[in-house]
């Protein structure tokens, strides 16, 4: 399978994942399978629990697939059962990933937030609007 096509000193030089077929002139790259593994699962680890989290919304939804992917990649790459399970693994663990990162936004976007109404009798006001059937003019 072609990962890229790209230039080297101005020849153009394929790449595969794989074992490169034979008949090809020049000497294609071959990139073992299990490495992109690695790397895919080192990415996404890095994108989990080091890399900076993204405060806008797009941003980090964008990450977060990126993370997802880097995951089920990870997972079918290294290829350590059969594709359905290496799927479902690699989609669990980039679920599992994505909540990580989410509570890190949360946690980012709530540590310069002070909590202001603390006193109990705000929240008894508050509270008897929800059962009392008379409303405030």
């Amino acid at each position: 399978m072609i990962l890229a096509l790209r230039a080297v000193f101005g020849k153009p030089n394929l790449c595969y994942i794989g074992p490169a077929p034979a008949a090809l002139p020049g000497a294609p790259v071959t990139i073992p399978p299990p490495f992109l593994g690695f790397l895919c699962l080192i990415g996404g680890l890095a994108l989990t629990f080091t890399l900076r989290i993204q405060r806008r919304r797009l941003a980090n939804q964008v990450w977060d697939l990126i993370t997802l992917a880097c995951f089920v990649g990870a997972a079918w790459w290294l290829n350590i059962w059969d594709p359905l399970s290496n799927l479902v693994v690699g989609l669990l663990a980039g679920l599992a990933a994505v909540v990580i990162r989410d509570f890190r936004l949360w946690a980012a976007r709530l540590s310069s937030k002070v909590y202001r109404r603390s006193h109990r009798y705000y929240w008894y006001g508050r509270a008897r609007t929800w059962y009392d059937r008379r409303r405030r003019r």
